[in-house]
């Protein structure tokens, strides 16, 4: 999905940044991620919902018995845990 993008993003734009005195890392930064950022969302909001699928069959089996596994723990620490422990989530 991202590969694509790569090949399709014009090499003169890039070539243009270096000979104006832009860094490799400025190049990055300034020319190549702002061209890739809408496969980047689009690569990751496919990767969300494609894992929310074992996200569900994880809760269905688990919660009645108090089982919980990493990703279960991560939702039930952000979302049900009152004031939400979002930093313990993100860890």
């Amino acid at each position: 999905m991202i590969v694509g993008l790569f090949r399709l993003i014009n090499p003169g734009l890039e070539e243009s940044a270096r000979i104006s005195g832009a860094r490799p890392w400025m190049v990055f930064f300034k020319i190549t991620l702002p061209l890739l950022a809408p496969a980047l969302f689009a690569a990751a909001t496919y990767s969300f919902v494609f894992h929310l699928d074992s996200f569900e069959a994880l809760l269905a089996v688990g919660l009645p018995g108090g089982f919980f596994v990493l990703t279960t723990l991560i939702y039930f620490q952000a979302m049900l845990s009152v004031p939400g422990d979002y930093g313990l989530s993100a860890a």
